[in-house]
């Protein structure tokens, strides 16, 4: 299968914006085409999907890449929205999480608060040690 462009995105969990600085914690996104190929510095992910956006909206037949999980428990669909459906669990997140241009989030209110419907000690984990919370370990 042949692909006019290839889009390979380095995406970033950071609670606010990188440095004006080329930094590795950061959103990178990197573009393969005949006779071209960029690396693009993001410091939001606001600015990350609206350089995206952008790009596919150049059309052609596109395969894109991103380095973050998309499973998820066994069942975690299910017992959040009533569906096996994935994308009712996109949805139930989507309305839950808030993520502004500034990269601030609410990621880890939302993760505790699913932990806490579940009645347990996870699925979610990874929360700052700095900010610990009672229903979010920091360590899996």
């Amino acid at each position: 299968m042949r692909f006019d462009r290839v889009i390979v995105v380095d995406w970033s969990g950071r609670a606010a914006r990188s440095p004006v600085r080329e930094s590795r914690d950061a959103i990178w996104i990197g573009l393969c085409e005949p006779g071209r190929e960029t690396q693009t510095y993001c410091r939001s992910r606001a600015e990350a999907e609206a350089v995206l956006a952008a790009t596919l909206a150049e059309g052609g037949r596109q395969l894109v890449g991103f380095d973050f999980p998309m499973g998820y428990p066994a069942g975690l669909a299910r017992r959040l929205t009533g569906s096996d459906n994935a994308r009712s669990l996109h949805g139930w997140l989507a309305d839950r999480i808030t993520d502004a241009p500034d990269n601030a989030n609410n990621r880890f209110d939302v993760a505790e608060a699913i932990n806490v419907q579940l009645g347990g000690p996870g699925p979610f984990w990874g929360c700052p040690k700095a900010k610990p919370r009672p229903h979010l370990p920091s360590l899996k």
